[in-house]
């Protein structure tokens, strides 16, 4: 879940609001590239000087994943679009 925040990191910078280092998140175009481990250290770092606080799954996860457009996570996640690809078929039947 978090590796799909990359894909709309605007929408996250503007979730946190001042404070939020935006710079520090990954930058890469494939998002399923870069650790896990990665993606949430660089979240919390990124995020703990704002006033919500460091990101934290529970506290922040649901309300980012609300607001990330889906468009901008398939085309940064092959595996996340083809989710979306089943789940669209699966919908239609």
């Amino acid at each position: 879940m978090e590796s799909w925040f990359l894909a709309d990191r605007q929408v996250v910078a503007a979730y946190y609001g001042q404070g939020f280092l935006l710079n520090s998140l990954p930058g890469q175009a494939d998002i399923e590239v870069i650790a896990k481990d990665d993606v949430f250290s660089r979240l919390e770092h990124a995020s703990s000087g704002t006033q919500k606080g460091e990101y934290h799954k529970t506290a922040h996860g649901f309300d980012l994943l609300e607001l990330i457009h889906p468009d901008r996570v398939r085309a940064a996640s092959a595996h996340a679009n083809h989710l979306f690809e089943v789940l669209d078929r699966e919908a239609t039947r």
